[in-house]
């Protein structure tokens, strides 16, 4: 019954998700300040505390998805609660990378709100330990042990390249692996409509990462695809391929024009608008979810996806309005 609840709540939500045309007139709004009371007069910042003064506006959004996360694992129960904790996996990984940047550039825990305000471990009370790392090697020692191995394995790459991409991306395929195997546990309709939310969104990452990785950083064949998730919705291993063999973007697109992800990216110039053109196929993909029959978890993913999606585009109304950049093209940037 509480997962019951907890779906159709979910489906009741969907009118609360922000069309498009409701974000620009948001960002037509005169100030910042604006949007924020705008945003409070709809529902949004509905969890206050002490701490979040100290939080910009975007920030106190991202805490409101880990308050929706919160509720639900809490509500849904069994092989369902697992799926939701792995999803979780994917704000705990933004924290500690965010956590491993500040520490690799020796900024002191008084001056991180920035860089870690609105990410949270599940544990809060494990996030502490970050504040007392020396160095990152101590960093990846503190941090929490489903997590720690992948950092462990990393940490030598990391040293020889410079850059915190082997850690990252070694945890991307963690968490999305771990995604993979909770789903797995699932039965019925409940394992129909989660594997295609989590199989479009393991395409969308295999073909952002195959842009980036190949016509971004011009990596090699064979490790492109040894970055890419075995999983996914509609790309197979020869689609996987494609992609990492893409010698740039003509290529890279012309591997993916017999899904349907093709006409999302007609046109796609940029690695960027490679990107939002396959969350603007995922975000489809988790409305009809939503809108569908809400009686299995695959609503309660589908809406805590679109949230995520959500606060992403009013990152963008609001760093609109921050720089007052009125030549910005938002339309063009949300997803």
């Amino acid at each position: 019954m509480a997962s019951a609840y907890l779906n159709a709540r979910a489906r009741a939500l969907i009118g609360q998700i922000l069309p498009t045309e409701t974000l620009l007139r948001l960002a037509d709004l005169p100030t910042v300040e604006n949007i924020t009371r705008q945003l409070e007069s709809q529902g949004y910042f509905r969890h206050r505390n002490g701490a979040e003064e100290a939080l910009s506006p975007v920030q106190r959004l991202w805490l409101e998805l880990d308050q929706d996360y919160r509720a639900a694992i809490t509500v849904v129960s069994g092989p369902g609660r697992a799926v939701l904790r792995a999803m979780y996996g994917q704000r705990e990984i933004a924290f500690i990378k965010a956590m491993l940047g500040c520490v690799r550039r020796g900024i002191p825990p008084a001056a991180r709100t920035p860089y870690i305000g609105g990410l949270r471990l599940l544990e809060r009370a494990r996030e502490a330990d970050f504040d007392e790392a020396v160095d990152l090697a101590d960093a990846v020692e503190r941090t929490p042990a489903p997590y720690r191995a992948t950092l462990q394995n990393a940490l030598h790459r990391v040293e020889e390249q410079g850059s915190l991409f082997p850690m990252e991306i070694g945890l991307d395929l963690l968490v999305l692996h771990g995604m993979w195997l909770a789903a797995r546990s699932l039965t019925g309709d409940d394992r129909m409509h989660v594997g295609a939310i989590l199989g479009t969104w393991y395409d969308v990452f295999n073909v952002t990462s195959a842009c980036r990785l190949r016509v971004l950083f011009g990596a090699s064949n064979d490790e492109t695809l040894g970055y890419l998730i075995h999983h996914g919705q509609h790309l197979r291993l020869s689609h996987r391929r494609a992609l990492a063999g893409a010698e740039g973007l003509a290529q890279l697109l012309a591997a993916v024009r017999d899904t349907p992800y093709a006409p999302f990216l007609v046109g796609a110039k940029s690695a960027g608008e490679v990107e939002r053109g396959m969350m603007r196929y995922f975000r489809q993909c988790a409305l009809m979810q939503l809108a569908g029959y809400p009686f299995h978890v695959g609503s309660t993913v589908a809406h805590l996806f679109l949230k995520y999606i959500e606060i992403t585009n009013l990152t963008h109304v609001y760093e609109a309005k921050r720089r007052d950049a009125k030549n910005i093209r938002l339309r063009e940037l949300l997803i």
